[in-house]
C-alpha cells in the first residue's frame, strides 16, 4: 500500500494535471496542494471527496493503492496523452490497443486498482512509428 500523498501524486498525474490546477479546483493555495503530495498535510474527508468527484473515483482509492506500479507515469502514455499531441483520437486508440493486444490483465500498466486506463511506454510508441517510418522510406 502507497500512503494517500503518493496517491494524490498518481491520480494527479494519470488525469495529465497540474498541482496549480488541483490547488485552484479545491479552492487553495498551490503550497497548500503541494504539502498534501509530499505527506506534509492531510487534505480532508471534504477534499478527498471533491478530489473523487473530479478523477470519478471513491474516497477509498485514495487508501487502497497497490504498490505493484513499476514506471514512472513519465514513461508511459495513453491514447488521452496521443490525442494531446495532435494525433486523431482513432490513430491513438488504435495504436495503444495494438501496442497492449495480447497482454494479460496483469501485465498491463496500472497506477490505481481497477484502473480502466491503458498505458503504454514511450519507448515501445517510438519505436513502432520508427518502424512504421522506415517502412514507408524502403517502399
Amino acid at each position: 500500500m502507497v500512503s494517500v500523498s503518493m496517491a494524490l501524486r498518481l491520480h494527479r498525474e494519470m488525469y495529465n494535471k497540474s498541482k496549480e490546477d488541483l490547488a485552484k479546483y479545491l479552492g487553495i493555495q498551490p503550497k497548500a496542494y503541494a504539502r498534501y503530495e509530499t505527506g506534509e498535510r492531510e487534505p480532508s474527508l471534504e477534499k478527498l471527496y471533491k478530489l473523487g468527484m473530479l478523477y470519478n473515483c471513491k474516497v477509498d482509492d485514495f487508501f487502497n493503492v497497490e504498490e505493484n506500479f513499476s514506471v514512472d507515469r513519465d514513461e508511459v502514455m495513453s491514447t488521452k496523452d496521443l490525442d494531446n499531441l495532435g494525433c486523431h483520437h482513432q490513430f491513438s486508440h488504435g495504436l495503444v490497443t495494438m501496442l497492449t493486444e495480447g497482454k494479460s490483465h496483469e501485465e498491463m500498466i496500472r497506477f490505481i486498482k481497477d484502473d480502466k486506463t491503458k498505458y503504454v511506454l514511450k519507448s515501445e510508441v517510438k519505436q513502432y512509428l520508427l518502424n512504421l517510418a522506415d517502412k514507408i522510406d524502403k517502399n
